[in-house]
């Protein structure tokens, strides 16, 4: 039985995310410059997920390497266009986007290039006509960015730069693995598949809201009441809602806490004193997650408490992602 237990853990399968990413980030060296951006991330990615990798100014007809084109406000209407000829490229790339969008049917995530011209999230250089300085702004999206949060407006969306912290990165792949098998579960049209869908990520759910975990679980207690369609529309409505949230420490102790109750007569006194002093450990953020996770993952195996095994708070995405580089950083969890 234990064995079996442990290979639920060890041979646990992950739907394949589908997500846009900018070209320039190990796919082609097709910036301005004509190089390409290493991104450790989405290198190893690439055995898990299905990209959808895009250039929007290769492909409006610029070359590489090519003359640098930016973002321009002449009198509160940002233009884009390129430097030194001020070749006015706002249509073609506009064009370009609203068509690319139109034929894209589904993406669980997208990684775009930061400070970029063309697909910038939030950070983009802009130049001021009247005045010729330019400076970094924190702005809507605009051009290819833009028609992506109008496609695809409750997806999360990330640049290659905040990936590079533990905290976000961690985010990044519950979210998108997570996001991907609703996505498949989708296609089997089945409530019994939500509910289970369901029970297994309850804590995971929990460490970012028990209110919003509340909600799910009664979209789907109504499965008597409401056909499934209604049921799973409001109930990837919820989740996407739910996950533009992050994780809190005080959240994700409360879904912990909760899976330690199954082990309250199971291990003793010694190790739940030692359990409660790691959690001190992690409350002063001198401990990372994974340690209180594998302590859990442990328990579940040596006590065959199969429900918990099957939590993807445990196991959220595959192993070879675990990166723990500055996981010692006081970044909110």
């Amino acid at each position: 039985m234990e064995r079996a237990l442990f290979s639920i853990y060890i041979n646990m399968k992950f739907a394949r995310p589908i997500l846009l990413v900018s070209k320039c980030l190990e796919f082609d060296s097709c910036r301005y410059n004509g190089m390409r951006l290493n991104s450790p991330l989405v290198y190893k990615l690439q055995k898990f997920v299905d990209f959808v990798p895009v250039c929007p100014e290769v492909a409006i007809g610029l070359g590489t390497p090519r003359t640098p084109i930016r973002m321009i406000n002449i009198e509160k209407d940002l233009r884009l266009q390129e430097v030194g000829t001020a070749r006015d490229l706002t249509d073609k790339m506009n064009n370009f986007s609203s068509d690319f969008f139109d034929k894209l049917d589904v993406i669980d995530w997208a990684i775009l290039k930061s400070r970029s011209p063309s697909c910038a999230l939030k950070d983009a250089k802009i130049n001021n006509w009247d005045t010729g300085l330019e400076k970094i702004e924190n702005l809507k999206a605009w051009f290819f960015a833009k028609f992506l949060y109008k496609k695809f407006p409750l997806i999360p969306k990330e640049d290659e730069g905040r990936i590079l912290s533990y905290k976000i990165r961690d985010e990044f792949l519950i979210k998108i693995f997570t996001l991907a098998e609703f996505r498949e579960l989708k296609a089997e049209k089945k409530i019994s598949k939500l509910i289970d869908f369901h029970s297994k990520h309850k804590y995971m759910f929990m460490s970012y809201s028990q209110s919003e975990l509340n909600k799910l679980w009664n979209i789907v207690a109504c499965y008597d009441k409401t056909n499934y369609q209604e049921i799973e529309t409001s109930y990837e409505k919820y989740l996407q809602e739910l996950f533009l949230e992050n994780k809190t420490q005080k959240n994700f102790l409360n879904a912990i806490f909760h899976m330690f109750w199954y082990f309250k007569n199971n291990i003793s006194s010694e190790e739940k004193q030692f359990f409660l002093d790691t959690i001190e450990l992690f409350k002063e953020w001198r401990i990372p997650t994974t340690v209180i996770i594998h302590m859990l993952k442990w328990w579940a195996i040596a006590y065959k408490m199969d429900y918990i095994l099957q939590q993807s708070i445990l196991n959220p995405y595959p192993e070879a992602l675990i990166e723990l580089s500055d996981s010692w950083k006081k970044i909110n969890i």
